[in-house]
């Protein structure tokens, strides 16, 4: 098939974050497949065409660049959905125009949206009569309740992205990236077509069951890509300031807490200490990780499918979470991962795992349970199906 993907700007491209990788990654599974694939997207302010351009060149995919950002003309508040910000930059008559000339230049059997926000371009291949998958990377209003103090100003782009949500769900068919928002879609819009479709890049790092050595002190790490985003800075002050201090009382020396991830705030920096390490960003991260043990994901925060869970898990370590991160995915606490709710039950959780026999029981059934759930060949049923819906 010939398939147009439409996808939004890439915010960084020499470190790219986990919903880019998903991005670039679908280009690569499609083309595999063995369709013909077109990639129609835009670039940021701070990017040259040129250098976007090269980015794409360079991976062989056959791209079109378009401005995006709609300004704030009236045009934009006459569709609550617009009302939404990220939206509105493909929902503008300037990117609304580029798409329908790549349908005409491409003529496309399938259109495929990376990301729900994009409902306006899959609703226009729609009425161009081309079938529309969109792909959801997180259920966009939960995410801005998360991450924000739900102001007049937040509560508008709410509302927006609701009504944006439903337009995506009306799609062709709508890929969601865990089962919690399969339901959410449902419950939503109880005639979509929704198919699961987790994060893609997920196969490259499977992995078989870890050593587990007896030694002491512990290496525990916590990833998060950067602390810009307002979750990760409350999972970092949550480990700094209630777990650090409950294991050094219980364990003292026992236990080293390793922080991978850029841009960590000056105060937060500033408490490293024996026991506490800013590892930063990390250049080879499969290195890195080989040296530690245990992996520490308290996610107070955020929605999705947070790469921060899911891939320590899929490389096969002992991992102590939320259960909410799991997102209904098929993972059973105590014997897949460990979960608490507050501080003291990840402290009672960490001081059992000093045990190697605990550890390698939870790496064992870690890695048995990820490779039934994100191997490449199911990851290639899901895509391929989406494709026939």
């Amino acid at each position: 098939m010939r398939v147009l993907v439409i996808n939004p700007a890439l915010v960084r491209l020499h470190s790219l974050g986990a919903c880019e990788q998903d991005r670039l990654r679908n280009i690569d599974t499609l083309r595999r497949l063995g369709h013909t694939v077109h990639v129609l997207t835009g670039w940021m302010p701070y990017q040259s065409v040129d250098e976007v351009q090269r980015f794409y060149a360079q991976r062989q995919i056959d791209s079109t660049l378009s401005p995006i950002g709609g300004g704030h003309g009236p045009g934009r508040w006459l569709k609550l959905a617009q009302w939404d910000g990220m939206a509105w930059e493909y929902a503008s008559p300037a990117f609304l125009d580029a798409v329908r000339r790549a349908l005409a230049a491409f003529q496309p059997d399938r259109v495929w949206c990376h990301g729900s926000y994009l409902w306006a371009p899959a609703l226009a291949a729609l009425r161009s009569g081309v079938p529309a998958v969109v792909r959801s990377v997180n259920y966009e209003p939960m995410q801005l309740l998360h991450e924000n103090r739900r102001s007049p100003r937040d509560m508008m782009r709410y509302l927006g992205k609701a009504a944006g949500e439903r337009h995506a769900a009306s799609a062709t068919a709508l890929a969601a990236i865990t089962p919690a928002e399969v339901d959410i879609y449902r419950q939503i819009a109880p005639t979509a077509n929704v198919v699961l479709l987790p994060l893609q890049t997920l196969p490259d790092v499977l992995r078989s069951p870890r050593p587990q050595p007896a030694r002491s002190p512990l290496r525990v790490f916590f990833m998060g890509a950067s602390y810009n985003v307002a979750h990760n800075r409350r999972a970092l002050r949550f480990i700094l300031d209630d777990l650090v201090p409950l294991t050094r009382a219980q364990a003292p020396g026992e236990f080293v807490f390793h922080i991978f991830g850029s841009k960590v705030p000056a105060d937060l920096a500033e408490r490293a200490a024996d026991d506490v390490r800013f590892d930063g960003y990390v250049p080879d991260l499969d290195a890195s990780l080989e040296t530690m043990d245990i992996a520490l994901a308290p996610s107070l925060a955020g929605v999705g499918m947070q790469q921060k869970v899911f891939e320590p898990l899929c490389r096969a370590f002992p991992t102590v979470t939320h259960a909410r991160a799991l997102a209904g995915y098929a993972f059973e606490p105590g014997v897949h991962v460990l979960t608490a709710e507050d501080a003291a039950g990840y402290a009672a959780h960490l001081l059992s795992l000093r045990e190697p026999q605990r550890r390698a029981a939870l790496s064992q059934q870690a890695a048995a349970q990820t490779a039934q759930l994100f191997s490449q060949a199911a990851m290639d049923a899901r895509v391929s199906a989406l494709m026939e819906a």
